[in-house]
């Protein structure tokens, strides 16, 4: 879904973490592992971590 809404996905080379100002993420996240790190790093980072609505 990231490139449906013209972003990167987490796990991309080009993401700079410092540059990140939130991590949106999409209904069933949670049952992907690569997304629960993706979460766990944005809150170690203090990032807002925001729930997209589809």
């Amino acid at each position: 879904m990231a490139g449906y809404y013209e972003g990167l996905p987490a796990y991309d080379v080009a993401l700079q973490w410092p540059e990140a100002s939130a991590l949106y993420c999409l209904r069933g996240w949670e049952y992907c592992p690569l997304a629960v790190a993706d979460v766990q790093i944005a809150e170690a980072l203090g990032l807002p971590v925001l729930q997209l609505k589809r």
